[in-house]
């Protein structure tokens, strides 16, 4: 419990971080691409360790040794992070000069922004589905007689192409700037994967929840890094990291 708790600790730091960093090291053209990859690293660990670690823990007895190794790989991990620069050299746009403007003032201006207010709700029921959905897959698809490891199979197709779409459609996001017809073509898809994924385990065969998994881990995924980074255009001047830390707590 006390491991859960330090995670729980560290998780708004690191998804509060990736709206700030691309905009403090990259140019307009290349932060929904440097968003992309920092938001969603996070879920492509959850993924390898969905398809990994019914593996490691075919038994109640492996458990043990196979969070040890989970911890040491994780620790091990955040050694890079010690020697990452507060800055890049040079400023990657005019706008990463920005002085942020009080917490308060934030505060107020994001209150007051009907756009924001618009892309908080839906943001905050975006994620909740998809949090609530690649945590529970397996107990989902249990009843119906799949295995644990088809279950771990369904939730990293889930992640990994919702990775590889998300490397696909965050630069060209980059280069036309079309947030709201990317929000708005890929919400539908969202909701439609959703209604349709009720009635695929009672299927009993792996094809339907593995496509419905993979189609709503592409449009899921492409949809973060532009959500946020719409989310920073419209509440500018207020700092990146205040509005999508909002983003993410609802």
């Amino acid at each position: 419990m006390f491991g859960q708790i330090l995670i729980g600790l560290s998780q708004p730091f690191v998804l509060s971080a990736p709206t700030h960093y691309s905009s403090l090291w990259f140019s307009p053209r290349g932060r929904v691409s440097a968003t992309a990859i920092a938001s969603l690293a996070n879920p492509f660990g959850g993924a390898l360790g969905q398809l990994i670690n019914p593996f490691l823990a075919s038994h109640p007895k492996d458990i043990a040794p196979m969070t040890l190794y989970i911890a040491l790989i994780s620790s091990v991990a955040t050694i890079p992070s010690l020697f990452i620069p507060a800055a890049p050299p040079t400023p990657a746009s005019a706008s990463s000069t920005h002085t942020p403007l009080p917490l308060k003032q934030t505060f107020r201006l994001l209150a007051r922004n009907a756009n924001y207010i618009l892309l908080l709700f839906p943001f905050a029921i975006y994620v909740g589905l998809f949090n609530a959905i690649s945590s529970l897959l397996t107990q989902i698809m249990t009843p119906y007689a799949f295995s644990e490891e088809e279950s771990g199979i369904a939730g990293a197709l889930l992640i990994l192409v919702g990775l590889l779409a998300a490397a696909i459609t965050s630069p060209i996001v980059d280069r036309s700037k079309r947030y709201l017809l990317i929000i708005r073509t890929l919400v539908p898809v969202i909701a439609l994967s959703y209604l349709v994924f009720i009635w695929a385990p009672g299927t009993r065969t792996v094809a339907a929840p593995y496509v419905i998994c993979a189609v709503l881990g592409a449009a899921s995924f492409s949809l973060v890094p532009v959500a946020l980074e719409w989310g920073v255009e419209v509440t500018w001047p207020a700092g990146p990291e205040a509005g999508s830390t909002i983003l993410w707590s609802g």
